[in-house]
């Protein structure tokens, strides 16, 4: 047998099935007319789908949760004290809390609930702006509802930071303003009824250790007193001295405990009627000046990259018969002809 080396032509035996180089090349080439239309068709595709669709435009809004724990760390310390846990903590709740807050189904129905402007200074529901079907009040908000959460709404929270960023995006630049301030006034009422739910529940609760306070402090009180009306002369005895002491130790103890849940019964009273929001708003809702981008060149050449490796792997596919030794004379041939037919027609 000749040496394929020496006179340049193809290799004639492999160790292993793999494909050689000259078998990829060649199917390539017999394929390239496959890959070249699959290129323009997705690349097509890619432009149409940057060009067909409507404008859209995307308004982001960003905040940061407050410290929100309902009359401080002082009531919940008092409370924790007599074995009552309020369901408070220190600090805020977790950004993922917020996010999870901004998806639930409660809070974007209360959205889906609300009037928006149309962007003529007329108010319309929003079933109405995005064009739901039906006559059915309830189908079309849940509806609407679905349509929030597939296309309109995204969320994310950031651990570090503890920012979230809420993105709406819409066909309508007020409508997208619209239903980003929405979901920050939901965010902000829901924060400010819980912690005023919470106000009322401490208040109550301390309202009644108070009266207990009250009563127990005036019984030491009265111990105290009934103590030095029968013990003038207390400090001559050693017996009587520590009794007082100890009556005076209970008495200092008790108005300390009635003074402290004073001063918290005032705060919570103060919390239960307080508006000031729990939440610091970084970025605003707006109306966006101008659309989204198409982003027309990245699509087309993410069609036309798609249409190449898609091209490739068919023509890869393509079965080839005969023996190894024949499969590798073949495609060195198809190279090397391809390769002559390229250099003639530049000449």
């Amino acid at each position: 047998m000749t040496d394929n080396r020496k006179s340049g032509s193809a290799p004639t035996t492999r160790e292993s099935d793999l494909l050689s180089f000259w078998e990829i090349l060649a199917r390539l080439i017999q394929g390239r007319t496959m890959i070249l239309v699959l290129m323009l068709v997705l690349g097509v595709a890619g432009a149409l789908m940057a060009l067909l669709p409507k404008d859209k435009y995307t308004v982001d809004v960003t905040f940061r949760p407050e410290g929100n724990t309902v009359g401080g760390g002082r009531i919940t310390t008092l409370a924790s004290q007599f074995g009552v846990d309020l369901g408070g903590e220190e600090g805020t709740n977790p950004p993922q809390f917020y996010a999870e807050l901004v998806k639930s189904r409660a809070l974007r129905l209360s959205v889906a609930s609300r009037m928006f402007s149309d962007g003529d200074n007329s108010l319309a529901s929003l079933p109405d702006l995005i064009g739901v079907a039906g006559s059915d009040p309830d189908v079309r908000l849940e509806k609407t509802i679905h349509w929030m959460e597939r296309n309109a709404i995204t969320v994310n929270a950031n651990i570090e930071t503890r920012i979230i960023k809420v993105s709406v995006e819409t066909p309508s630049a007020e409508l997208s303003r619209g239903l980003a301030a929405a979901v920050l006034e939901e965010v902000d009422l829901f924060n400010s009824t819980k912690r005023r739910t919470q106000a009322v529940a401490e208040r109550m609760f301390l309202g009644e250790r108070l009266e207990e306070s009250s009563r127990e402090l005036a019984a030491t009180e009265e111990s105290l007193k009934a103590f030095l009306q029968a013990n003038r002369l207390y400090k001559e005895s050693p017996e009587l001295r520590f009794e007082h002491d100890r009556l005076e130790r209970a008495v200092q103890m008790r108005q300390q405990l009635h003074t402290s849940l004073y001063q918290a019964m005032q705060q919570a009273q103060i919390s239960e009627v307080r508006n000031t929001p729990v939440i610091t708003v970084l970025q605003d809702a707006y109306v966006p000046p101008y659309p989204d981008r198409r982003r027309f060149v990245f699509k087309l050449a993410l069609g036309i990259f798609t249409g190449l490796l898609l091209g490739m792997a068919l023509a890869m596919l393509r079965s080839a018969g005969g023996s190894i030794e024949e499969n590798d004379r073949v495609a060195y041939e198809v190279v090397v002809g391809f390769w002559k037919g390229v250099r003639r027609g530049r000449a």
